[in-house]
């Protein structure tokens, strides 16, 4: 069973919780986005959830979800008011996760996901990860994604990156947005052969000639320019 009760304006009742979710309990798949909530309170009466969009609400709390265990896709988006911290819980219990997208949520880095957790038989089979505008800044925080082998598709956009050396050897990635970042260096991209599309736009400081080198080594990606880049 599914649920989309996503914009409807829940919280013109004066509620700011989805207390009425118990309500259906066999439900797989929900989304309450975009509805001004501020917890999830409720939600852990059902027990089959495999897929919820909470995005662009006001959440505060999503402790619940972290007592899942068979979660695939889980949309945080937009809840910028929500700690970080609350995210790992998610990640580390759910190992059958394969789309998570926590853009605006002040995470830090991919370190905070919780990634190294539990061994290597303890990992999410993550294939989609969005984490842009979290505030993440340090590169080497890409090594994290060696325990995510099936991950195809990252977007860090927006976020403090100003070099790629934590993405060696991470061939396995289809799709990669690093639009809006600091960076100024980006060969390291020329090894990515299966890569299909990549997002460079708003990434300035980028030299010329690199931008160039990707196309040349990668023609079969569809690659998004900065309309300007370092001479």
């Amino acid at each position: 069973e599914s649920l989309d009760i996503g914009n409807t304006q829940l919280n013109a009742q004066g509620r700011t919780d989805a207390w009425f979710i118990g309500l259906f309990p066999n439900l797989q798949s929900l989304n309450i986005a975009g509805n001004g909530l501020v917890n999830l309170h409720g939600i852990e009466m059902l027990r089959w959830l495999r897929e919820i969009d909470a995005s662009n609400n006001q959440l505060q709390d999503v402790a619940m979800l972290g007592n899942f265990k068979e979660l695939q896709s889980v949309n945080l988006a937009g809840n910028n008011t929500l700690p970080g911290m609350m995210v790992a819980p998610i990640v580390g219990n759910n190992l059958n996760l394969i789309n998570l997208n926590v853009n605006g949520i002040q995470i830090g880095g991919l370190y905070s996901l919780g990634l190294a957790m539990g061994g290597t038989n303890n990992r999410p089979a993550l294939r989609s990860l969005e984490i842009a505008n979290t505030g993440m800044q340090d590169a080497n925080g890409f090594n994290f994604l060696a325990m995510l082998p099936n991950l195809a598709r990252l977007n860090v956009a927006g976020n403090k990156i100003d070099n790629l050396s934590g993405l060696y050897g991470r061939t396995n990635l289809r799709e990669l947005d690093l639009s809006n970042n600091p960076l100024f260096e980006v060969g390291m991209l020329y090894q990515m052969n299966y890569l299909n599309w990549l997002n460079l736009a708003e990434d300035t400081n980028v030299p010329c000639w690199q931008l160039d080198g990707i196309q040349s080594n990668l023609p079969q990606t569809k690659v998004i320019r900065p309309t300007s880049c370092r001479k």
